[in-house]
């Protein structure tokens, strides 16, 4: 794992606690922003930033992983590289396919 990994998500998750998921998403989100600009305007230290699907685990590890409840919460879980954090996303998708439009329609893309 990425040194960084885990001081990025040890300030978050000690922030998140008192948040939503939808909150916690927004800060998932902004971090994902923070590496596509990086990349962007340093693709030669591109190899540098720590995996995103390692972020996402260790923020769902340090709060908790509870079974999802929510829209965003599946987002997050989604973007995990567990695969366990990702079958408890999709099972939770399938269950709620109209929510997860919703909120897909209404996400901006990263370019």
């Amino acid at each position: 794992m990425h040194p960084l990994t885990k001081k990025i998500t040890r300030k978050l998750v000690a922030e998140g606690r008192r948040m939503n998921w939808e909150s916690r998403f927004e800060c998932f989100s902004g971090i994902a922003q923070g590496f596509v600009e990086f990349a962007n305007n340093h693709p030669e230290q591109h190899g540098e930033l720590p995996d995103l699907g390692d972020v996402a685990r260790e923020l769902i590890i340090g709060f908790g992983a509870p079974r999802v409840t929510d829209k965003h919460q599946a987002l997050m879980y989604f973007a995990s590289s567990s695969m366990l954090h990702k079958g408890m996303s999709i099972e939770w998708q399938v269950a709620h396919q109209d929510e997860v439009r919703e909120l897909m329609a209404s996400l901006p893309t990263m370019q």
